[in-house]
């Protein structure tokens, strides 16, 4: 049985997650351009929260949300390395655990997936992240049905797209839902 371990993030936790980043997570940052260790450490400075997590004493995955301390919403990042790829139920377990504690003092976050990172869109359409459209409010997914569709309405609409180095990325949000 692996032993999990979340800790409170430290700056060198960046330069070491950019040598280890998910395939399709280097890929999709080369693609367009940027630097993945300056994009970490730059979301990592930027932020208030920030977590790093370990499988057996390896880093696997660093994560935070910027914004401020007072603001009622956030931008959340994440980076994983392909050793967290072996562990999905626990990945799981860890985002949802991490996004609710966020969300006592958040209503809103919003995150953004490069072009081409086609397993980052499916997480994070699988933990509640809908397109951030200006228009109304999509709910999220609680099938696979759902989630297909949230997939092609991200894949369709073109007012979520930004720049991002020479190429682009889409943005999502993830509400509060008031009971």
């Amino acid at each position: 049985m692996p032993n999990f371990e979340l800790v409170e993030a430290k700056a060198w936790h960046c330069g070491a997650m950019s040598r280890i980043l998910r395939l399709e997570h280097q890929t999709a940052v080369a693609m367009i351009g940027l630097n993945s260790h300056r994009e970490l450490r730059a979301a990592f400075d930027d932020s208030i929260y920030r977590k790093a997590w370990f499988i057996d004493g390896r880093l696997a995955a660093i994560g935070g949300v910027t914004g401020s301390a007072l603001s009622s919403s956030g931008v959340i990042w994440l980076a994983f390395a392909g050793i967290a790829t072996k562990y999905p139920l626990a990945v799981t377990k860890l985002m949802k655990g991490q996004i609710e504690r966020i969300m006592q003092t958040r209503h809103l976050l919003i995150t953004t997936i490069l072009d081409g990172d086609k397993a980052s869109e499916r997480f994070a359409i699988f933990l509640g992240f809908v397109p951030a459209t200006n228009g109304d409010y999509v709910l999220p997914a609680s099938s696979r049905f759902g989630r297909k569709e949230i997939a092609r309405q991200l894949s369709e609409a073109e007012d979520i797209r930004v720049p991002v180095g020479t190429g682009y990325a889409r943005v999502m949000a993830y509400r509060r839902i008031e009971a």
